[in-house]
């Protein structure tokens, strides 16, 4: 329950901590009645489909900005995971007005949970290309 709470924070706005609880949990019961997963087993999922182990951050150094990846705690990667999450339902709200954020949001976890190609996968993949072409950095914080 501890990934739901951050979920619950991130989420809310100008206090209104009750208010989001309820939409939280209105969209979990959907996600439940569409995949049979109960609310901890579906942030879970979406936890493992989406973790990282490093960050990349853009370090100046000598006047030339090098992009260098950090090793990441357990708070910060659940941090990662539900921003880069929430980030790209956002995203996809902008592109299609067709659904609500709830509605976003309940259909990027039932795609997480069923293991297919989502915009936060693709993201996700982003990162990790960086990572990759940023390894000759990685001995400055290893």
């Amino acid at each position: 329950m501890h990934i739901y709470k951050k979920l619950i924070n991130q989420l809310c706005k100008h206090g209104k901590l009750e208010k989001t609880k309820n939409l939280v949990d209105k969209v979990f019961f959907k996600i439940k009645s569409l995949t049979n997963y109960p609310s901890y087993a579906v942030l879970y999922r979406i936890y493992k489909r989406l973790h990282i182990l490093v960050e990349v951050k853009k370090v100046k150094q000598r006047n030339r900005v090098t992009l260098i990846p950090f090793p990441l705690c357990l708070s910060r990667r659940i941090f990662v995971v539900l921003s880069t999450f929430l980030i790209t339902t956002k995203t996809k709200l902008k592109k299609k007005h067709k659904f609500s954020a709830l509605e976003n949001i309940l259909n990027e976890a039932v795609a997480l949970t069923k293991n297919l190609k989502t915009v936060s996968t693709k993201h996700n993949e982003e990162i990790l290309s960086q990572l990759s072409a940023s390894r000759s950095n990685a001995h400055f914080r290893w």
